[in-house]
């Protein structure tokens, strides 16, 4: 099997020959952007009275479970292409977003549901019904940390593999049970160097707050815009790697062909 190094180093390696895959992320980003604005005019416009939470609440579910499932199941179907053939190209994320757009919004909702309770209980302890102590909230927290685990590769069963939801619950806790260690290892070294990621682009807002509270001035308001994109960029960057990396993985230790250094390589 490919090891876990070779997976990012390839997955890194994809980006320069298939910028393409910048492509949905930003025109996500861009729907996000239009779609809000219209979403605020209209809000006022049409339903002045009413209350805007449920409105709010409305968008987000569209824009999230349905926008988001169409191009999850795409570009896991183009990091899918890059995996076995080396390239891809928008027909694949139009084609594989079509075909399993379904199927992967109805997993999403699957583990919203399953997440709901524990969600609910970190994030709103202090009520009459339920206060927590610190070790409710530890204990409610490795137990989202787990069922994260155990369905850590349901969208890439589904896609990859061409299977139903429910069957793609199953095979994802039958491939932990199967190979503990090495998704185990997989998933901690992902989230590592995921997170360390992340932490760089939080680490540039640093500049953008002194900046903005320092100056006054049109140069500083065009420093703190240009960092703002670059921010936004790396963000997309870390999505991007992120499901390339999982698809990668995922063919990898179900031994299907992986595309290395101008060939198929069976592993």
């Amino acid at each position: 099997m490919e090891s876990i190094a070779y997976v990012l180093l390839n997955g890194l390696k994809s980006l320069k020959n298939n910028t393409i895959l910048f492509v949905p992320p930003f025109a996500f980003v861009i729907i996000i952007l239009i779609g809000s604005i219209a979403f605020a005019f209209s809000a006022n416009f049409f339903f002045p009275s009413l209350n805007k939470i449920w409105l709010v609440f409305a968008y987000v579910f569209f824009i999230i479970f349905i926008i988001g499932a169409f191009a999850i199941a795409g570009q896991i179907g183009m990091a899918k292409e890059i995996a076995s053939t080396g390239k891809t190209n928008m027909s694949h994320f139009i084609s594989y977003g079509m075909r399993f757009f379904g199927r992967v919004f109805a997993a999403n909702i699957i583990l919203l549901l399953l997440a709901t309770p524990f969600i609910a209980l970190l994030y709103f302890p202090n009520t009459s019904l339920y206060s927590p102590k610190t070790v409710d909230l530890i204990l409610i927290g490795i137990c989202i940390i787990v069922m994260n685990v155990l369905f850590f590769f349901v969208n890439y069963n589904i896609v990859v593999d061409d299977i139903s939801t429910i069957a793609g619950f199953k095979k994802s806790l039958s491939l932990l049970k199967a190979k503990t260690s090495q998704v185990l290892l997989f998933i901690v070294v992902f989230y590592i160097v995921s997170y360390t990621l992340r932490l760089i682009a939080s680490i540039l807002w640093i500049p953008i707050t002194i900046v903005f509270e320092v100056f006054d001035t049109p140069s500083a308001l065009a420093i703190v815009i240009l960092l703002m994109i670059l921010i936004a960029v790396f963000h997309i960057v870390i999505e991007i790697l992120t499901i390339v990396w999982i698809t990668r993985f995922y063919m990898a230790i179900t031994e299907k062909p992986l595309y290395v250094k101008e060939k198929i390589t069976n592993y």
